[in-house]
């Protein structure tokens, strides 16, 4: 064994001046801590010995030798950094700013190693050793206790480190790792956590400790609070993450995982974690850390997985390092949650991602997916990042919908008491209220012809019973594209989330998951309001068709058989033509597409049963009946040709039996003058020529109609004015109402007045009006109603009858005095009166 060389940089030659300078004050810095002794005496003993003493002699290797050529080589090393350290404290001094940190008075700057002092290590071409020594930097006089580990730690299958964070973000403190507990130093009056044996580079430090199935990391926050710590020499109880090494655990934990157990899966933060910031050198070098809180929420299937006989070792180490060190957090979760509350500290564990949540809002219950860990924002406060179907008339697709939740400031509450919660801790009441709910939504998907009771979504209206509404996505989105209830979400899927981005409204069959996750409002069309709501789906229902209304229509039995047959007839052949595949409907005209619909008209005079015709026929078709008048169409020609197309198109679209009550101001008599009126009339003879549904127009001046329009129109029937039998079979039909509703009235003194009833000339508006006063009139004096009741309501409609005629008599007067002046100004003898 040859023994190397004596350095040339020990010997008698000085330094130049300026490096003699440094290394004095880098020696008396040394001197202080007490070991500059200990290397002055090593290189006394070194010069002192002559080349027989075997030292130097190659040919007689000994013990001692070996022994005095590590301490040669520990030397050398432990001088060339000192005189690393002198050139840069020297530059340091001798370049602008002030120094980032302090020497440290108690401790050589050998242990203060920086980033650029590793920098310059390498340019100097040093090579690490494959022991331990080079990686690891020793603070002078470290505690025993902090450099070795707890007893029972001594386990090959795994290594314990420690992380020390420190809040003031010193750099001689902050992101460093230790083998071994780290102690306090005093550096500048402040305490802080760096005392120990620290690792430079973690890959060549797990070289040497090979086979380590997994990496502990005790996490400690430096807090530089002196005052506050019993012992300066202990620390708090440090948080634990476990990093695995790639092999049979990693695999094993990848499969019974249910969320991503690395920080950067979520772009966020564990419960707990603390702010990082390591060089390259110390980060990880497995992919996959586990804290805490995913073992936490994982225990069960670790126990299994490590009692089944297949278990690995490497998972049985772990799983018996987790049970001999147990989280303090995973006792105080226990503690709470196995009782059904919650407090601040434990809020953030009470969450775990890809589960579903329950969010409460007034009376309004949604279930939400939580897409990552929850955000911890204040003592009390978290932030969930959860999502839930959407839908665009076409597939599913995820909308994000961020929860902020706020716990209990100082003491307990029960966990369902919360604004979100975990799906596991609601009842069976509410589990099955989702799943309801989510179904009949999916039955919506389609269009669909519903009733609607209740509240809108945002409780700004309350809709009546049975209110009719047209559920249909694709046109709503036609016309609304812009609207919030199409903005998706854009974000990636995350490890383990094992939900697609879009289901097909194609998917017969949802999950019991997926339905649970679908909205709670759904958008519909009011025929009556002619505007799109966002409405409750648990207030939605069928349709109720009333086929009553249209036996009780006081027709003659010709005029009802024409009508429903037509109607009937109509809607037979459009569902032929939609159910059977290349099946045409039979054309009306010799061009295509045009005649093709079925255009009523319905005339007479007011109260004679027009719109109840349309009403109750689309009742009996099961139809929806779509109602819009003049005022809604417009008088300038180009917002009537629009107006109408958009109506007509949404009347043939879903199936509707089109009303246009009192279609007068459209079908008038075209005139030379009127410019303006000729043009709604052409806009409307184009647009009636070629729809295809069923269109039924009221009017009660059929005698000033367009001769043009005759010709477009399949049957005309007219309602003359209820004679007495008719109406006697109207009183008799609202009093058989008024039974069925389980209206209390005295139904047998009422009968006894129909002849007299029927003997008044009223309309069956005017008929409807006195039912309806007399029951008013009954409910304010908390009375059933009786035949007083009606005759007082019959009294007050006469009277307002006798002031008409008499007005209606000086109208008469005034156009035969005026020469056709009405409400004008008279002249007498030529002259303008007053």
């Amino acid at each position: 064994m040859s023994t190397p060389p004596f350095p040339q940089y020990l010997a008698a030659t000085p330094p130049p001046p300026h490096i003699s300078a440094a290394v004095d004050y880098t020696i008396s810095e040394d001197r202080a801590g007490g070991h500059a002794a200990h290397a002055e005496a090593g290189f006394a003993h070194l010069a002192a010995a002559p080349p027989a003493a075997g030292v130097l002699r190659p040919s007689h290797p000994s013990a001692p030798l070996q022994q005095h050529q590590l301490e040669l080589m520990r030397l050398e090393q432990q001088n060339k950094r000192r005189l690393l350290i002198a050139r840069q404290m020297m530059q340091r001094n001798q370049g602008p700013g002030p120094r980032p940190f302090p020497p440290m008075p108690m401790a050589p700057p050998a242990a203060d190693s920086s980033d650029e002092e590793e920098d310059d290590e390498e340019e100097d071409g040093e090579q690490e050793d494959d022991d331990a020594k080079s990686y690891i930097a020793q603070d002078p006089v470290p505690p025993a206790d902090a450099v070795a580990g707890a007893p029972g730690e001594a386990n090959p299958r795994h290594v314990v480190l420690y992380r020390v964070f420190c809040s003031s973000g010193y750099p001689y403190c902050n992101a460093r790792v230790y083998d071994g507990q780290p102690c306090d130093a005093m550096v500048d009056g402040v305490m802080h956590l760096r005392r120990g044996n620290q690792v430079l580079n973690l890959s060549t430090f797990l070289r040497g400790r090979l086979p380590s199935a997994f990496v502990v990391y005790r996490e400690l926050q430096c807090d530089n609070n002196f005052a506050g710590r019993s012992n300066s020499s202990e620390t708090q109880h440090p948080r634990e993450v476990v990093s695995v090494m790639p092999g049979a655990l990693q695999a094993t934990l990848q499969r019974i995982s249910q969320f991503a157990p690395n920080y950067d899966a979520y772009h966020g933060m564990y419960p707990g974690r603390a702010p990082g910031g390591y060089p390259a050198t110390l980060l990880s070098l497995s992919p996959s850390e586990y804290s805490p809180y995913f073992f936490y929420h994982h225990r069960e299937a670790l126990r299994q997985a490590a009692a089944a006989e297949s278990c690995s070792p490497d998972l049985e180490a772990l799983w018996s390092y987790l049970q001999a060190h147990p989280d303090p957090m995973s006792a105080k979760c226990d503690e709470l949650l196995d009782q059904g509350r919650v407090s601040a500290e434990t809020l953030p564990w009470l969450f775990r991602p890809n589960e579903v949540v329950v969010r409460t809002k007034g009376p309004l219950k949604v279930a939400l997916m939580l897409r990552s860990v929850p955000t911890v924002l204040a003592s009390n406060s978290v932030e969930l990042e959860c999502w839930n179907w959407g839908y665009d008339g076409a597939s599913l697709q995820r909308r994000d919908k961020p929860v902020t939740l706020t716990g209990p400031a100082y003491d307990t509450i029960p966990i369902n008491e919360l604004s979100a919660y975990p799906l596991r801790y609601a009842d069976a009441a509410t589990k099955q209220r989702l799943l309801e709910r989510g179904a009949r939504f999916w039955e919506l998907r389609h269009q669909t012809h519903v009733s609607y009771e209740g509240p809108d979504y945002l409780g700004e209206r309350v809709y009546p019973w049975d209110s009719r509404c047209i559920i249909d996505y694709q046109m709503y989105r036609k016309f609304h594209s812009l609207a919030s209830a199409f903005v998706f979400s854009s974000r990636g899927v995350v490890s383990f989330d094992n939900w697609p981005q879009q289901i097909s409204a194609t998917t017969a069959t949802l999950s019991p998951t997926d339905t649970m996750l679908l909205p709670a409002g759904i958008h519909g069309f009011f025929l009556k309001d002619k505007k799109w709501v966002r409405l409750l789906v648990d207030n939605v229902a069928p349709v109720s068709w009333n086929k009553e209304a249209f036996d009780r229509l006081v027709l003659p039995q010709r005029t009802k058989n024409m009508v429903k047959s037509l109607v009937l007839v109509r809607k037979t052949d459009d569902a032929v033509a939609a159910a059977v595949p290349g099946q045409k409907r039979k054309r009306s005209d010799l061009i295509k597409g045009k005649g093709g619909g079925l255009i009523m008209l319905l005339h007479g005079g007011p109260g004679t049963g027009k719109t109840l015709t349309a009403e109750s026929v689309a009742e009996l078709a099961e139809m929806p009946l779509y109602n819009v008048t003049c005022g809604d169409v417009g008088t300038k020609p180009e917002a009537v040709e629009t107006y109408l197309n958009t109506v007509l198109h949404l009347g043939q679209k879903w199936n509707c039996v089109l009303l246009l009550d009192e279609a007068d101001v459209f079908l008038e008599q075209r005139s030379l003058s009127d410019l303006k009126r000729n043009s709604l009339v052409s806009v409307f003879l184009r647009t009636l020529e070629y729809y295809s549904g069923i269109l039924i127009l009221t009017s009660n001046r059929v005698g000033t109609f367009d001769a043009a329009f005759k010709s477009r129109i399949q049957v005309a029937l007219h309602y003359p004015a209820l004679d007495l039998p008719s109406r006697r079979a109207v009183w008799a039909n609202f009093l058989e109402m008024l039974r069925s509703d389980g209206e209390e009235a005295d139904y047998d003194g009422i009968s006894v007045h129909l002849d007299e009833l029927a003997d008044k000339e009223m309309n069956g508006r005017q008929i409807r009006n006195a039912v309806t006063t007399a029951r008013q009139l009954a409910l304010f004096e908390g009375v059933r109603v009786e035949w007083g009741h009606v005759e007082q309501a019959i009294a007050a409609a006469a009277d307002f009858d006798c002031h008409l005629r008499r007005v209606g008599a000086m109208e008469e007067e005034g156009w035969v005095m005026d020469g056709g002046s009405v409400g004008g100004d008279r002249t007498v003898d030529g002259e303008r009166g007053e």
